[in-house]
C-alpha cells in the first residue's frame, strides 16, 4: 500500500484511500480496547472481513520491519551498534 500519493499538479501529499482505511481500522479497534467483535460492527463489516483486513496489514508491517533490517545488514560491518554479549559482562 502507498502511504501517500501526489495531489495532480500541486505537489501536495495526499493520503491514499488504503492509508485512511487502515488509520480509520486500526483507531476504531483502539476505540473498542481491541475487541473485534464490537470493531466491526460499528464498521459495519463482517469479523471476517476485518480479520482479513488485521493481517494483511501484519503482513505489510513484517514486509517492512524486513525492508529496514535488509538495508541495516547492507550497511556491512560498519554499523554503530551491536547485541550484548551472552554474559552480559563486556
Amino acid at each position: 500500500v502507498q502511504d501517500a500519493v501526489r495531489a495532480a499538479g500541486e505537489g501536495v501529499a495526499f493520503p491514499s484511500l488504503a492509508a485512511v482505511e487502515r488509520e480509520h481500522i486500526l483507531a476504531a479497534l483502539a476505540f473498542f480496547d481491541g475487541s473485534r467483535t464490537k470493531t466491526a460492527a460499528a464498521l459495519g463489516i463482517s469479523k471476517a472481513t476485518l480479520w482479513r483486513k488485521l493481517k494483511a496489514y501484519a503482513a505489510e508491517d513484517d514486509r517492512a520491519a524486513e525492508e529496514s533490517m535488509r538495508e541495516v545488514l547492507d550497511k556491512g560491518s560498519d554499523s554503530t551498534w551491536a547485541l550484548p554479549s551472552s554474559n552480559g559482562l563486556e
